[in-house]
């Protein structure tokens, strides 16, 4: 267990329901700022699929996601524009999305969902883009230590930025 007695462990087929209870807050369609609607369904199809998707947990409860595909394993307008802009290496991979519940941000928990995900990854590049219009998510980012690459905008006039977390990089805390 980490700061706050989180628990980080990798999200199973059972854990799809909470998942998304965490996430459909947050989805686009609510107003949020998750690229894209984040159901049951489409949760457990992820975790089907053996994608890795972190989950931080508290008191038994879920109460962050972090969610991650091979190159190639997933294929949206938004993730093909950010392979476009920035290619990664050749063992890249997509990070994202990422939901954290409101009473856990700033407590340390994005930080060791990174630092998981670099134990998980070691040696390898996530390639990850968060929309120009949430600069909180890009703040929280360039704490844990991710870098700019790229831009694109996506219609109508959607603009992203392209980051990379670099699983060589020092642990996030």
């Amino acid at each position: 267990m980490g700061p706050g007695l989180f628990e980080i462990r990798e999200a199973s087929a059972e854990d799809a329901s909470a998942i998304s209870a965490l996430m459909e807050p947050d989805s686009q369609s609510r107003g949020g700022s998750l690229f894209g609607d984040w159901g049951i369904d489409k949760i457990a199809r992820w975790i089907a699929t053996g994608a890795l998707i972190l989950l931080a947990v508290e008191a038994g409860r879920i109460v962050a996601v972090l969610f991650t595909a091979e190159k190639g394993a997933v294929s949206t307008p938004a993730i093909d524009a950010m392979w476009q802009a920035w290619p990664g290496g050749e063992d890249a991979y997509v990070y994202g999305p990422v939901c954290l519940a409101a009473e856990t941000r700033g407590r340390g928990v994005l930080a060791l969902l990174a630092d998981a995900l670099r134990a998980r990854r070691p040696g390898r590049e996530a390639v990850l883009f968060i929309n120009h219009d949430n600069p909180r998510s890009i703040a929280a980012h360039l704490r844990i230590g991710v870098r700019p690459v790229a831009e694109f905008t996506l219609p109508p006039d959607q603009r992203f930025r392209v980051f990379i977390l670099d699983a060589d990089d020092q642990p996030s805390r």
